[in-house]
This record gives C-alpha cells, sequence and structure tokens, in this order.
C-alpha cells in the first residue's frame, strides 16, 4: 500500500512538473485555437455548428483566464444557460467546454479540468408556462381541468 502510495504521489508530482500554465492566455483564446485544430477531426457541417455553441461559451466566459476558471464558474454558467437555452444546447456547451479543457491539460496549460469537476445540473429544463398554451382557459376550476388542457396542447404525456 505504501509503495502504491509513493508512486501514485511521485506521478502526481511529474504531471504537475509538466503543465506549463500560462497565467494569461484566455478561454477565449485557447478556445480559437482548439476550434481550428478541431477542424480536421469532424465534417464540416459538424464543424460549423459548433461554432455556436463556441461562441455562446466565448461570451460568457471567453475573456476569464483559462487556468483560473473553477468549476463553481462552469456551475454558475450552466445555470444561467438553463435558463435562456434549450437543454439540448446547455449540453452541448458543457460537452464542448470538457473538451476543450481536455486538450488544454493535454498541452500542459492547466493542471486539472474544471468543466469534468463541475457538478452537472439535475434539472436544467425551463419551466414551461402553461398559461401560454394556446387555447389556455384562466377559468379552470381545478388542477385536472388544467392537466387535460395541458395535455390536449401538447399533445403528449409528461
Amino acid at each position: 500500500k505504501r509503495e502504491l502510495l509513493a508512486k501514485m504521489r511521485e506521478y502526481q508530482t511529474q504531471r504537475e512538473n509538466n503543465v506549463h500554465l500560462d497565467r494569461n492566455i484566455t478561454l477565449m483564446e485557447w478556445s480559437d485555437q482548439w476550434y481550428e485544430g478541431y477542424a480536421d477531426q469532424v465534417q464540416p457541417s459538424t464543424y460549423a455548428s459548433y461554432l455556436y455553441t463556441l461562441k455562446i461559451i466565448q461570451s460568457h466566459l471567453g475573456d476569464r483566464k483559462l487556468a483560473q476558471i473553477l468549476p463553481m464558474d462552469i456551475e454558475s454558467f450552466i445555470r444561467t444557460l438553463s435558463k435562456g437555452y434549450s437543454e439540448s444546447q446547455v449540453s452541448k456547451c458543457r460537452s464542448m467546454l470538457i473538451q476543450i479543457y481536455d486538450e488544454a491539460d493535454a498541452n500542459g496549460l492547466v493542471a486539472r479540468n474544471p468543466a469534468r469537476k463541475a457538478k452537472k445540473p439535475r434539472n436544467i429544463k425551463a419551466p414551461v408556462d402553461v398559461s401560454k398554451a394556446k387555447g389556455h382557459n384562466p377559468g379552470f376550476s381545478d388542477t385536472k381541468d388544467l392537466c387535460i388542457n395541458y395535455l390536449f396542447f401538447w399533445g403528449r404525456i409528461v
């Protein structure tokens, strides 16, 4: 057991020694570089669609220093996104951040990947306002009537 712990410490020390943190590179700068290098790994249509997701990330975190973003910053970003974007888009942003930081880690730019350490939100769906549903009758007397109207409008059971 001691031998294993010693090897683990040695590995961690070597890993930390190989990390050359660039405290000045921003997420914007690194993600642009990552995006350019990603072009030959995916289909052109996929590459083009990634730009939309990248721009969302950059508009919120782009000016921050790459090595100074913490898991709590990523969690805050995800919570903010969930208020205005679909669950799918929020998930794409989180996945892209993981990829960006994995590549930064592989290149010795960061000591850890904060996107991997960030807690994945359990429920990021935006609340549905049934009162805006077509055919909503604000005079419903009970929840049962409201549920029936909701099912009629959406055509499915939630």
